[in-house]
């Protein structure tokens, strides 16, 4: 028998399963657990149906549309008993939902026979579908292992490249809308090229890393790292630096928003709209579920509620995606009043229940500091960079202004070194106090002049600023 032929099984038993997992949707619960296993009942489906539609067992009709694994016997052959297996836990879920659904008229009697039901569905109901659904999402992640759609590159089952290419594009719009750009990408190429190398690799070795990155979760608890440190300590190379880790180590989607980007310093929520914009570029589920849920004119932005929504959608049918945030004190000097703070409250909400990792590096602010101590759904790591953590990158940095000056390059080794290691002194562990000091080091300037430079040099970059600020307004008054 054909290929076709004999997957026709699966396709059916899919479609079987699919049917009913829709059914289970219409019903409506009537109790606050009841509610939880229903949104997990509904994301986990997604998942499902996502995986069918991208495997090509939908619109199946030949096994030029079949997933490549699907032609293998013994991977069609275990697929059938999964789905068999969910098909037997969709019906008990359907016989289930379907009997919360059948309600009473509303009279002190039917009041009674409610509780009376509300306690029987507690004793077990409750019980029974929390067994079901996890076994459910065990199913559904194993027929993800055995026939993997996450990042196919193959473009056959969903027709021609150029027509995927053109939703995709059409997505980014409705998703994006005309009025932001996203750059994020040349972000991070940026901080990536302003690494020296040797540097950065410090955080790598932090337990508070390790351990936010190094395992994945036992349970679905989102997990914030929060990096953060005074201006100028090179912040967003170092964020750069690990994002590059991350997608290094493959555990999931990495999705990135650094604070030059848009209208992000205005309004936090469009770094909503950059991760998923990412998210439905990189990853085919969520390609799925963004296109079932764009609407037809795609020249109207979607409104920030559907985005958030649709996030929250991804985040829970694609297992551990790691969500950048890069320099969120940002949006603390020009957005609406605690506008961080909402954001960062929203964004808990958002990764409830889901396996998420999300990164965030900024100044240590207040208002950012009372958010993410007061998580409710989510677990906070910080990490407080010092001065000691960066030395050793000071002295490369500064070295390295050293050794790159031409006009420098008559001294002796001995001056340079006696140089850079005074800038190292009086900076104070701050990488934009030693860029500041690039351009008067190439004027030219006997050694006299040059050490005079350095030791006028007020410590910290807010004495700079304070400094530069003053030589302003005194040509303004000239």
């Amino acid at each position: 028998m054909e290929a076709a032929g004999l997957a026709l099984t699966v396709v059916s038993l899919y479609r079987a399963c699919a049917h009913i997992a829709e059914k289970i949707e219409t019903y409506k619960a009537f109790e606050t657990d009841s509610d939880r296993l229903n949104v997990q009942f509904h994301a986990e489906r997604q998942r499902f149906v996502a995986w069918g539609r991208l495997a090509g067992l939908v619109d199946a009709k030949n096994d030029q549309k079949l997933h490549q694994a699907l032609l293998d016997d013994e991977v069609r052959n275990v697929v059938e008993d999964h789905l068999r297996v969910i098909e037997q836990i969709l019906h008990a879920n359907d016989k289930s939902a379907g009997s919360q659904g059948q309600g009473e008229p509303g009279n002190a009697s039917s009041t009674w026979k409610r509780r009376i039901r509300v306690i029987r569905w507690v004793l077990k109901t409750k019980v029974e579908r929390t067994a079901q659904l996890k076994l459910f999402c065990e199913l559904v992640q194993q027929l993800h292992n055995l026939v993997p759609v996450d990042n196919l590159k193959d473009d056959r089952l969903n027709g021609d490249c150029d027509v995927k290419a053109e939703d995709r594009k059409e997505l980014n719009a409705w998703i994006m809308g005309q009025q932001f750009s996203d750059g994020t990408r040349e972000n991070y190429g940026n901080a990536i090229e302003r690494r020296l190398d040797g540097t950065c690799n410090w955080i790598l070795k932090r337990k508070a890393f390790t351990r936010w990155c190094g395992q994945e979760p036992t349970s679905k608890v989102s997990k914030f790292l929060w990096i953060h440190g005074p201006a100028g300590f090179g912040k967003t190379v170092l964020c750069a630096h690990m994002i590059k880790h991350l997608l290094s180590l493959e555990i999931g989607p990495v999705v990135h928003v650094f604070s030059e980007y848009g209208n992000f310093r205005e309004d936090p929520y469009t770094a909503v709209r950059s991760w998923v914009s990412q998210l439905v570029a990189e990853n085919n589920i969520a390609y799925e579920l963004a296109k079932a849920k764009s609407e037809p004119d795609v020249n109207q932005a979607a409104p920030k509620s559907v985005v958030v929504e649709l996030l929250g959608e991804i985040l829970r049918a694609v297992p551990h995606s790691c969500l950048v945030l890069d320099g969120l004190d940002e949006c603390l000097q020009s957005g609406p009043t605690k506008a961080a703070s909402k954001f960062l409250q929203s964004l808990d909400c958002i990764l409830a229940k889901t396996t998420t990792r999300i990164l965030i590096t900024s100044r240590d602010e207040p208002e950012i500091r009372s958010a993410l101590v007061t998580l409710r759904y989510s677990e906070l790591t910080e990490y407080k960079i010092t001065p000691e953590d960066v030395h050793n990158d000071i002295q490369s940095y500064s070295q390295s202004i050293i050794d790159g000056n031409r006009k420098l390059s008559k001294q002796s080794q001995e001056f340079r070194d006696s140089l850079s290691q005074r800038m190292v002194d009086r900076c104070q562990g701050q990488f934009l106090w030693l860029k500041l000091q690039e351009e008067p080091l190439r004027r030219g300037l006997n050694r006299q002049h040059l050490q005079k430079l350095i030791e006028e040099s007020p410590p910290g970059i807010s004495n700079i600023y304070w400094r530069y600020a003053n030589l302003c307004q005194q040509l303004q008054r000239g």
